[in-house]
C-alpha cells in the first residue's frame, strides 16, 4: 500500500507476500525496533519517513512487541 495505509504481512500464511504490493524493483530495509519499542513508535516511524522522503522503498517493519514482555531478565 502506501506510507499512509501500510499493510500488514502474516508470517504464517506464505500468500500473504505474494498478494501484497511489494514491489520487486524497489529496495527493501527491514527495520527490527528495540526491547520496548513498536511499529507505531520512534525511531521506527523516524526511520520509515526518512526512506519515505529519499524515494520509493518496500518497508518491513518488524513488530515483535507482543511477544515479549517486562520485566526483561537478560
Amino acid at each position: 500500500r502506501t506510507q499512509q495505509e501500510p499493510e500488514l504481512l502474516d508470517t504464517t500464511r506464505e500468500e500473504s507476500l505474494y498478494n501484497s504490493q511489494f514491489n520487486r524493483r524497489y529496495p527493501t530495509k527491514i527495520v527490527i525496533h528495540g526491547f520496548g519499542g513498536g511499529r507505531n513508535l520512534s525511531p521506527s516511524t523516524d526511520m520509515r519517513d526518512a526512506y519515505f522522503y529519499r524515494g520509493n522503498y518496500n518497508i518491513i517493519i518488524v513488530d515483535y512487541g507482543t511477544l515479549v514482555k517486562e520485566p526483561c531478565l537478560s
